[in-house]
């Protein structure tokens, strides 16, 4: 009895997990998700990344961490904004969304208009009806198109209140924040510091006969902050040309 009681009292001896940032992140080409594992290879120890063959056989190559991490990093830098760059769109993220708030405001006032002359409408029919000025079925029918062209007005001013710009400020902020962060990166970042980039920037990631892709911010985000980063490259790059050729007044446009 003394023997367990001196065994349970000791302190168990907990697992340490092994740490690989990208694991769960990838999909393989053939739909099954991508883990990592140690390998042994080329007289050396390496961590590999390969597919799970959730979904049966697979004739994908293991790919090692680093090759991931160096194809993933070629991917996102060319995304990177410097301090600058991100207080612009920033700034401009606050006109847009000004710009939006003003033309909601103003289609909600439009509907409000809208709705008060058919409770105007309403009121008066109700009354003739009770006064029996006007007989049963006319009343119903007179009633129901108001009353459907009110709800139609109802529904679109909820909608146009539940699309308000707020529901993409702060998404977007956010991923000017991780590009400014990328921006400020050293030429080598950590492993787990290109992972959090690639959660945080891309989507649909993938690896395909030992190349890595994923879709990065124009289909990721929203459409109004790749027009505003789109913006501030081109002007980014305007700025560099006038400066080598100071003839160079206007450079390419994004689209809309």
């Amino acid at each position: 009895m003394q023997r367990v009681l001196k065994n349970k009292s000791k302190p168990r001896k907990v697992k340490q997990g092994h740490d690989f940032p990208f694991r769960g992140m990838f999909r393989c080409s053939c739909g099954s998700m991508i883990t990592a594992q140690w390998g042994k290879g080329n007289g050396g120890l390496y961590r590999y990344c390969r597919c799970t063959r959730k979904n049966g056989a697979c004739s994908e190559r293991y790919l090692q961490e680093q090759s991931l991490a160096t194809q993933a990093l070629t991917i996102l830098k060319p995304l990177a904004i410097s301090g600058e760059q991100a207080s612009e769109i920033r700034a401009a993220i606050d006109r847009k969304a000004a710009e939006e708030n003003q033309s909601l405001e103003t289609s909600v006032k439009a509907l409000e208009a809208k709705l008060s002359p058919l409770q105007d409408k309403l009121n008066p029919l109700t009354h003739g009806y009770l006064d029996q000025l006007i007989d049963e079925e006319t009343y119903r029918q007179a009633k129901e198109e108001i009353v459907v062209q009110k709800s139609a007005l109802k529904r679109e001013k909820e909608r146009l209140q539940r699309s308000r710009t707020s529901c993409w400020i702060e998404p977007a902020q956010k991923v000017i924040t991780t590009l400014e962060t990328l921006g400020k990166m050293e030429i080598s970042p950590s492993l787990p510091e290109i992972s959090h980039l690639v959660q945080k920037i891309g989507s649909n990631h993938e690896i395909s006969r030992k190349t890595v892709s994923f879709l990065s911010l124009n289909l990721t985000i929203s459409s109004r902050l790749y027009w505003l980063l789109c913006r501030s490259h081109t002007q980014r790059q305007t700025r560099r040309e006038a400066t080598k050729n100071p003839n160079v007044k206007n450079g390419a446009r994004c689209r809309d």
